[in-house]
């Protein structure tokens, strides 16, 4: 027999209220709630509680009011825009919550998915969802898996959302649920004992039974805008059509109209087609009679209540496709504020889910996920804002570089197992057998299998070879044409919003330019290291590569961030101090201003790391290949310090700590370390 046929003849629904008390291992509510005058007096006769306000109004805003409809649309379909998961560390439990789940679809007629959707409707729409539970007789189950009711009850087998305008609810005086009603006129009442029933709400004010749904607050205000639209509408009528005065004679004697004469230029006019014309004597007059300017512009009342429709809904205008003068920036901060309510729904759903659904599934199937947290199994909704995500692990990855977090906990704060097999990640799998390759490759006798065939055969190379010193100067002048764009990027940034009016947007440009110059910081300051390592083994003529520590490194890098945070917090305060002029010409001068008297010190940065990268890595290798002397290589035209310390000799010891030991001694020192 199919699941689905013998499933479905055993659902039973319980129908009697409850009796008796609450388990004895759940602690009751202590206080009062606001229940009715007649509940909870010592009568064995529950009193049900309808919603204090009307949830059929809801029903018929959503049914009849686009504002309402796409409002509530838009945030169900974000809820699932990314879509849903489980997740667990035992593969056995969540393969079982999958099973369960597909059972009770087929069973029911009811995907996961379109179950999911009425839930997130029910709390978009009324902050209150009601899911029953169907139970089926123990003894009768699905081939495979292994169910079990809990204590007196039968086995769940499958789930329903009620309507939650139908469902009034039982309280004692301490506010515990003792019952639910489901009501429906020219029906018969069903009454539902709690542990049948699901209630998920959201925010529920403490001590009422039933959640407050935030459509209500803006109800008033859509039909208001309505109203005045209609207004609006009938003006236009009223004035679409001029009104034409007829003048028929003059006031001066013997010229006046006569009864005749008005009826026969009445009678004209009736008859004159709507593309005639008239053709009159001096002694008639024809005057259009319109608004003449004088109706009311209620284009500002309409702006102003729409602005209160959205405000009240959550959602801004840019989502209902309304330009208006938002830039870019301020879209996005809007669309990031409807994202924190959306992902608030999703919050209260899956929290609700995982703690009365999943739970008792898995209790049912044998696994206790209270006693061993392994066998627990998440319900969880998947990340809807991209950007803002890859914005926070970007975040992460800097704090594990900057030894600020560990290893496990970057992979936490991530949402990742801390534990993983270190063996399958890229830099190990890839980058560490590619190296070793190049290694073998270079120690390899280079042959070729034609030794007769000429070497100019297909050409020579004429063009000179990019030595070591060449390269790494073309590096460094890359990255500084880099640091330069970013700079002057972010003047032109600053003064374009000071010149539009956007003063407040001048911090997240900041920020901006800050992460791209520690970005490429980063590559300059690991390349300056790498070259310093390679040059060790060009000077002591050793192929093997030097297994340094990468804590110098992460020293170098460390100090490098620290000084391009000063950096810009002290640029950041000359631009305040910029914009507070009145004038505007004289805001982008004292900015031009801010931005010259601290741009020399990004240079300084951009040198000083990158030379001190290059000595540490220097450094740091010849402490790996035993080289303990090193001698100091001053610029061309060196200073009476450099002078003073390249009459001495380095001694490191293995592991020492190099910070203060090897140049550069002062800003822009350009002295380079070597081996003895």
């Amino acid at each position: 027999m199919a699941i689905k046929d013998f499933i479905l003849n055993l659902f039973t629904t319980t129908v009697e209220a409850q009796k008796g008390s609450e388990e004895s291992n759940k602690v009751k509510h202590i206080g009062y709630a606001f229940v009715k005058a007649s509940s909870g007096r010592g009568s064995k006769r529950a009193e049900f509680e309808s919603p204090s306000f009307d949830l059929d109004v809801i029903t018929s805003a959503y049914d009849s009011e686009a504002y309402v409809r796409q409002a509530i649309d838009k945030y169900v379909d974000l809820i699932f825009k990314a879509g849903w998961d489980l997740n667990g560390k035992n593969e056995k439990a969540v393969e079982y919550i999958k099973m369960r789940l597909a059972a009770m679809s087929e069973a029911t007629g009811i995907s996961t998915d379109t179950l999911l959707g009425e839930i997130a409707e029910c709390m978009v729409k009324y902050s209150n969802v009601f899911i029953i539970k169907a139970r089926q007789k123990e003894q009768k189950s699905v081939s495979g898996l292994r169910i079990a009711g809990l204590e007196d009850h039968d086995p769940i087998g499958g789930y329903f959302v009620l309507p939650p305008n139908t469902i009034q609810i039982a309280r004692d005086k301490n506010g515990n649920v003792v019952g639910y009603r489901q009501k429906i006129s020219g029906q018969k009442e069903l009454k539902i004992k709690p542990e049948d029933m699901i209630h998920i709400y959201w925010k529920k004010p403490i001590g009422h039974a039933f959640g407050v749904p935030f459509i209500l607050s803006v109800l008033d205000d859509i039909r208001l805008l309505r109203e005045i639209e209609d207004n609006v509408a009938n003006l236009l009528y009223k004035h679409l059509h001029p009104l034409y005065k007829f003048i028929v004679g003059l006031s001066e004697p013997g010229k006046e109209s006569t009864v005749e004469e008005i009826a026969y230029v009445k009678n004209m006019i009736e008859e004159m087609p709507m593309d005639g014309t008239l053709v009159l004597p001096e002694r008639y007059d024809v005057d259009v009679v319109g608004a003449e300017g004088e109706a009311i512009d209620a284009s500002w009342a309409l702006r102003y209540f729409e602005q209160r429709v959205f405000t009240g809904l959550g959602i801004p205008e840019t989502v209902f496709g309304r330009a208006s003068t938002s830039n870019k920036a301020t879209a996005d901060n809007l669309t990031v504020e409807m994202h924190d309510r959306v992902k608030a729904f999703q919050r209260v759903i899956a929290t609700q889910i995982n703690f009365q659904i999943i739970k008792e599934l898995l209790l049912e199937g044998g696994f206790d996920p209270l006693l061993r947290p392994e066998d627990n199994v998440e319900f969880f909704f998947k990340e809807i804002a991209y950007d803002e995500k890859i914005k926070q692990e970007n975040h992460t990855v800097q704090k594990f570089l900057n030894n600020t977090i560990t290893f496990e906990e970057m992979r936490m704060e991530m949402g990742l197992e801390p534990v993983v097999d270190e063996s399958r990640l890229y830099y190990r799998m890839i980058t560490i057998p590619k190296a070793i390759e190049g290694i073998a490759a270079k120690n390899q006798n280079k042959t070729v299998d034609n030794k007769d065939r000429p070497e100019n055969q297909h050409g020579k190379k004429l063009s000179p070879k990019r030595t070591t010193s060449m390269r790494e100067a073309q590096q460094r002048a890359f990255q500084s044409a880099n640091f330069k764009k970013i700079i002057n990027g972010l003047r032109n940034d600053v003064i374009d919003a000071v010149d539009k009016g956007f003063i407040d947007q001048i911090p997240m440009y900041i920020s901006m330019a800050k992460d791209r110059a520690l970005v490429e910081m980063k590559k300059l300051v690991d390349y300056a290291f790498a070259n310093g390592m390679r040059q060790v083994q060009k000077d002591c003529n050793i192929q093997r590569e030097p297994r340094v520590s990468i804590t110098n490194l992460r020293q170098v890098e460390f100090n490098c961030q620290q000084d391009l945070e000063r950096f810009f917090a002290d640029l950041q305060r000359l631009l305040n101090n910029a914009v507070t002029r009145q004038d505007k010409t004289e805001q982008k001068l004292a900015v031009s201003a801010a931005f010259s008297s601290v741009g020399y010190r990004f240079d300084f940065c951009e040198r000083t790391h990158s030379l001190l990268a290059y000595n540490q890595g220097y450094a740091a290798a010849s402490q790996v290949f035993n080289r303990r002397e090193l001698i100091i290589e001053t610029a061309a035209d060196p200073c009476d310090q450099c002078i003073e310390k390249a009459k001495t000799v380095i001694n490191i010891k293995p592991g020492q700590n190099l910070s203060g030991l090897i140049p550069p001694w002062h800003p822009n020192c350009l002295c380079r370390v070597r081996v003895k």
